[in-house]
C-alpha cells in the first residue's frame, strides 16, 4: 500500500511538472519589414519571459540551430511598452521574393523553448504607419484604435492578443463591457440602447442597464448615468455659451448625483461622448501614467537641435509634477560624443521615416540636446472640447516649450492637418527683435497649418511666463476655437476671416481628432527670426545656414550657463471636457 501510495504521489508530480514545461509554445514571430532597409521580428511579452533570441538567414534554410548570418538576444520588452520583445536588424537589404529563415528560442520561467524551420516572405515594401497603425501578423496595416476593440479586424486575430488586451484599461469617458473576458471599451450613452456595442451583448443584459431606483454604470469619474438620451448637443451658436463645468448647458461634473447622458458633438477614440463629462483627466500624482508614450527620435523640423528619447534624465515626475527638462548629449553619452559619435535609437526609435541612426558628418554633427516628447497618440485623441492645463513654462536660452495638440489621422495630407499651439514662450529672459520683446515676457498660442499661422500673443508686465504656474485653457468647439490664459480670452478663429486650408469647410483642418503632446526643444530654424538680440547678443546661429547646428553648438558655453532648475517644463495636470 504504502509503495502504491508513493507511485501515486510520484504520478502525480510528474504530470504537474509535465503541464508546466509544456504549457508555453513559442510563437511565430510578426515581421515588419523596414524603409530603406532592415526589419523587425516581434513576439507577444508572457509573464516570466526573461530571454528571446533570433537567428536568420536570408534566401537559405538552417539545416540545424546554428546562429545563423545574423543573431541576437533581446533581454527585455520593447521600451515602448507595446507588450512585445523585438529584435531589430536595420542593416540587411531586403527586395520583393526573399525570404527569411529563422528559429526563435525563449526563456521563459527558467524553461527554454525553441521553435524552429521557421520562414517568412518578402511580399511587398509597405511598411505600417507606426504612429497609426498596427502591423497585424498576416502583414495586414489596420488603424491602432481598432486593437483590442474585441474584433477581428486583422483577419488572423493578431489585433486580439489575450495577453495584452487583458490589460488594457479603459480612457475616461469610456466603460469596459461587464460580460466575461470582454475587455471592449464603449462610450457609457451605448449601454441599454437597444444595439449590441459589446459584440456579447453584455451592455443590454438587465442587470446592467438602466430601470427605476437601480444604480447605474458610473464612468471614471464617479458620476451615475441617469438616463441615456439620443438629444441634440447644445447649440453652439449661443455666443454666451462656455464650456465650464458649472455651466447650466453642460452636466456639472464636480457632483456625483445622477446626471443624464446627452450625446455631445465631442467624439473620443472615435466614438460619441456625453456632454459635459471630463474625459481625460492626468496629474501626475501617482507618476506619468500608461496614457504617455514616448517619441524617439532625430528631427528634420524646428527641433532639429534635439534627439527626442526615454532618458529618465529628461521627463520624471516629482511632487506630482511632470518635469520635462533638456540635457546636453555629451553629459549623457560622454564628452566629444557631439562631434564624433555615432548614435543609434535602436529598437527604441518610433520616426515614421525610420531615419533612426546618425553620424557626423562634415559640418552636420548630431543634435547637442537630448528631450522628451510624450503623447497621447496610442491611448487618447478628441475632436471638439475643453482642454484645460496648468503648467510653468521653461526659462534658459532657446528652450521652447511644446504644448500642443497633433492630429491623429492627417485627413488632409501629412502638412496640411494642421497643429494647435496652446502656449509657447521661448525660455531667454530678455530676447528682442527690432526693438520688440518676443522671450519669456510674451506669451503665444494659436494654429498652424503648413506655412500659414493664426497666433495670439500677451505680454507680461513685471515679470516672465516662468515666474509663476498659469492655467491655459482651450475652448473648441464646430463654429471656432479660443485660447485663455488664467481665464482671460486671448483671441478666438473661426476660419472665415483667415481661412487657414484653401478649399475646404471654414474650421478646416480642425474638423477631425487630436491628440495631446508635451515637449520642449531647443533652438532650431522656425521660432526665432534672424537678427534677434539675446540680453544683447545676436542669435548664435542663421536660420537657413547649413552649419546652423554646429555654430549653435559652439556657443554653448553661453546658452547652456543660463540653463537651470527653472529651465524644466513643469505640468501640474490636464483636464480635457467634452461639449
Amino acid at each position: 500500500m504504502s509503495y502504491y501510495n508513493i507511485g501515486c504521489v510520484s504520478f502525480i508530480c510528474l504530470i504537474v511538472l509535465i503541464n508546466t514545461v509544456t504549457s508555453y509554445e513559442v510563437p511565430t514571430a510578426i515581421i515588419e519589414v523596414l524603409q530603406p532597409k532592415g526589419f523587425k521580428a516581434s513576439i507577444p511579452d508572457e509573464e516570466g519571459m526573461t530571454r528571446y533570441a533570433f537567428h536568420g538567414r536570408i534566401n537559405e534554410e538552417f539545416e540545424q540551430t546554428d546562429a545563423g548570418q545574423f543573431a541576437a538576444d533581446v533581454l527585455k520588452p520593447s521600451s515602448k511598452n507595446d507588450g512585445f520583445w523585438t529584435y531589430t536588424n536595420r542593416h540587411v537589404n531586403l527586395k520583393i521574393g526573399d525570404v527569411i529563415h529563422y528559429w526563435i528560442q525563449v526563456e521563459k520561467d527558467g524553461v527554454s523553448y525553441s521553435r524552429v524551420s521557421l520562414s517568412y516572405e518578402v511580399k511587398d515594401n509597405k511598411t505600417c504607419d507606426r504612429t497609426a497603425e498596427f502591423h497585424c501578423r498576416n502583414d495586414k496595416c489596420i488603424p491602432k484604435i481598432k486593437l483590442c476593440d474585441f474584433d477581428d479586424d486583422c483577419g488572423d486575430n493578431s489585433d486580439e492578443p489575450a495577453y495584452m488586451c487583458g490589460r488594457r484599461n479603459c480612457t475616461n469617458g469610456l466603460l469596459r463591457c461587464p460580460g466575461l473576458n470582454n475587455y471592449r471599451c464603449i462610450p457609457e450613452l451605448l449601454f441599454c440602447n437597444g444595439k449590441n456595442d459589446c459584440k456579447d451583448n453584455s451592455d443590454e443584459l438587465t442587470e446592467n442597464c438602466t430601470t427605476v431606483n437601480q444604480k447605474k454604470p458610473h464612468n471614471n469619474t464617479g458620476i451615475e448615468i441617469s438616463a441615456i438620451e439620443n438629444s441634440s448637443h447644445p447649440s453652439t451658436n449661443d455666443q454666451n455659451l462656455h464650456y465650464e463645468p458649472h455651466n447650466k448647458e453642460v452636466v456639472d461634473i464636480s457632483e456625483s448625483r445622477p446626471k443624464k447622458c446627452l450625446k455631445s458633438i465631442t467624439t473620443v477614440n472615435g466614438m460619441s461622448a456625453c456632454s459635459g463629462y471630463l474625459i481625460f483627466e492626468t496629474d501626475f500624482s501617482f507618476g506619468i501614467g500608461e496614457n504617455w508614450t514616448n517619441e524617439v527620435r532625430f528631427n528634420s523640423d524646428e527641433s532639429e537641435f534635439v534627439v527626442f528619447d526615454n532618458s529618465t534624465s529628461n521627463f520624471f515626475s516629482k511632487f506630482g509634477f511632470l518635469n520635462l527638462k533638456p540635457a546636453l548629449l555629451d553629459e549623457y553619452y560622454g564628452e566629444g560624443f557631439t562631434l564624433n559619435g555615432t548614435l543609434d535609437l535602436g529598437a527604441r526609435c518610433t520616426s515614421r521615416e525610420q531615419v533612426c541612426d546618425r553620424t557626423r558628418t562634415g559640418f552636420s554633427i548630431l543634435p547637442p540636446v537630448m528631450s522628451a516628447r510624450l503623447t497621447t497618440d496610442s491611448s487618447f485623441s478628441f475632436k471638439y472640447g475643453v482642454l484645460e492645463m496648468k503648467a510653468k513654462l521653461p526659462r534658459g536660452d532657446w528652450v521652447i516649450p511644446e504644448l500642443w495638440l497633433q492630429p491623429k489621422r492627417h485627413s488632409y495630407g501629412y502638412k496640411n492637418s494642421g497643429k494647435i499651439v496652446l502656449a509657447k514662450s521661448i525660455g531667454n529672459p530678455s530676447l528682442t527683435f527690432n526693438g520688440k520683446d518676443i522671450g519669456n515676457n510674451l506669451l503665444t498660442c494659436g494654429l498652424q497649418v503648413k506655412d500659414k499661422t493664426q497666433t495670439f500673443d500677451k505680454s507680461k508686465e513685471g515679470g516672465l511666463w516662468s515666474d509663476d504656474f498659469h492655467i491655459f485653457k482651450l475652448q473648441w468647439t464646430d463654429k471656432k476655437i479660443s485660447f485663455f490664459v488664467d481665464n482671460e480670452e486671448l483671441g478666438e478663429w473661426d476660419g472665415k476671416h483667415n481661412p487657414l486650408l484653401e478649399g475646404h469647410d471654414s474650421l478646416s483642418p480642425f474638423d477631425q481628432e487630436f491628440y495631446l503632446l508635451l515637449g520642449m526643444h531647443v533652438g532650431g530654424y522656425l521660432d526665432i527670426p534672424d537678427g534677434a538680440l539675446s540680453n544683447g547678443r545676436p542669435k548664435p546661429w542663421r536660420n537657413t545656414d547649413p552649419k546652423r547646428m554646429i555654430r549653435f553648438f559652439g556657443d554653448l558655453k553661453n546658452w547652456h550657463a543660463s540653463w537651470n532648475d527653472k529651465t524644466n517644463l513643469q505640468i501640474k495636470y490636464i483636464r480635457v471636457y467634452s461639449i
